[in-house]
């Protein structure tokens, strides 16, 4: 999906930022990498039982915390933009559409 002509959306599973490639792909300058941060504790809140990923077991607070110490470094690495996740959706997508302009 990187490699396709125009403007592409792309929300790639954070488990595909523990590849080095990747994570140099989404560096690439063409392209606006953008993090919607949360909390942990607000991930948690917002993940139901049978939601499409995999099972991380009773403690999702304890797990999210976790996979954030390890995968923060990489999300701060790719990101040309982060942006608190609790912002309206009309707001994340005009700032987020602002900064996709510059890029180009």
């Amino acid at each position: 999906a990187l490699r396709q002509p125009g403007r592409t959306v792309i929300s790639p599973a954070a488990s595909t930022l523990d590849d080095p490639a990747t994570r140099a792909a989404l560096r690439d300058p063409w392209h606006l990498g953008v993090w919607l941060d949360a909390s942990p504790a607000a991930l948690a809140a917002r993940l139901k039982p049978n939601d499409h990923r995999p099972a991380i077991g009773p403690d999702m607070a304890e797990v999210l915390e976790r996979q954030a110490v390890e995968r923060t470094p990489a999300l701060r690495e790719v990101a040309g933009l982060t942006l608190a996740a609790t912002k309206r959706p009309a707001e994340l997508v005009q700032t987020i559409s602002t900064h996709a302009d510059a890029v180009r």
